[in-house]
């Protein structure tokens, strides 16, 4: 027996109804053209920002998550989004506030692909987005911290983990530390490297205006290394006593 003319476009409607929910087309954001695509997108950013689960934004009822409902911190992940990642990458600079966050932080960057500096150069102002009438939070001072973000690897684009890299708050003092014991680090790594190039120099046996041709060259390779070492530890003590 055919189906009728109103069975037949309820079918119609039906299949319709299940392709637009489907879940490849349905619920398009600003972070996927569809719902797998923003799961995939929501997986990527609370690995790069360091967090467990998707409740660091999202709230639960009923025992599940309810995406729609807006939150402090949703609402942070949607503006550093579209007014710091997007903007960063259209305009190669941006500044924006965050009074959602505990600290009322203001973000500014500048993104150079070229030359001596290059890099994401970060400052972040605590206070600098304080309303009227907000205070900070009790025992917490008003300052700037600032950080330059190394380059995404060709082919990549800006994204949450370029500057997070798995941490939540990467501005830091326990980071600034960091940088720090990286750059004594790297200092042991040069007196070492260059130690053992003037032994094997040494060793070469070489004589007269070879030698010396290869003890220049060695010279200034050590000096370079060296300064370029020393420019980056006063550029890091420079921003310190900024901050401080």
């Amino acid at each position: 027996m055919g189906l009728s003319l109103f069975q037949a476009k309820l079918t119609v409607v039906v299949m319709t109804f299940a392709i637009l929910v489907s879940p490849t087309t349905a619920r398009k954001t600003v972070f996927g053209d569809n719902q797998v695509e923003t799961i995939k997108a929501m997986k990527k950013i609370v690995k790069a920002i360091g967090v467990k689960q998707c409740t660091y934004c999202h709230i639960k009822k009923g025992g599940k998550p309810k995406f729609d409902l807006d939150t402090p911190n949703k609402e942070i992940a949607l503006h550093m989004k579209l007014s710091f990642v997007d903007s960063l990458i259209n305009n190669q600079q941006v500044e924006i506030d965050l009074p959602q966050t505990e600290f009322k932080t203001k973000v500014t960057a500048l993104y150079k692909t070229s030359g001596e500096n290059a890099g994401i150069h970060l400052k972040a102002t605590v206070g600098g987005a304080l309303r009227e009438g907000e205070k900070l939070p009790a025992g917490v001072e008003a300052k700037t911290v600032s950080a330059i973000i190394p380059l995404p690897e060709t082919g990549e684009s800006i994204s949450c983990m370029t500057c997070h890299n798995r941490k939540l708050r990467f501005m830091t003092e326990s980071n600034q530390s960091e940088k720090r014991r990286e750059l004594e680090e790297r200092r042991i790594r040069l007196d070492e490297e260059f130690r053992r190039a003037w032994q094997e120099l040494y060793g070469r046996n070489l004589e007269g205006s070879d030698f010396d041709r290869a003890r220049e060259a060695l010279e200034r390779r050590d000096q370079e290394a060296r300064e370029a070492l020393e420019e980056e530890s006063r550029r890091y003590w420079e921003d310190k006593q900024r901050e401080d």
